[in-house]
């Protein structure tokens, strides 16, 4: 969840750092990894998944 979270603050650096583009690229990103992990997430929300690896394949 912590990955999650630094995806959605570097799209918000990025986009104030190096402009609309590189923010926007970010956000997609991290969009795309939370849809990817979405059912993960909603386990460890649920308290039956310690953790979320974003690295699995």
């Amino acid at each position: 969840l912590g990955s999650l979270v630094a995806l959605y603050v570097s799209a918000l650096l990025g986009y104030l750092l190096k402009g609309y583009d590189t923010g926007m690229l970010i956000l997609i990103l991290a969009v795309l990894s939370t849809l990817r992990h979405s059912e993960n997430i909603q386990r460890l929300l649920n308290g039956t998944e310690r953790k979320v690896n974003l690295f699995k394949r």
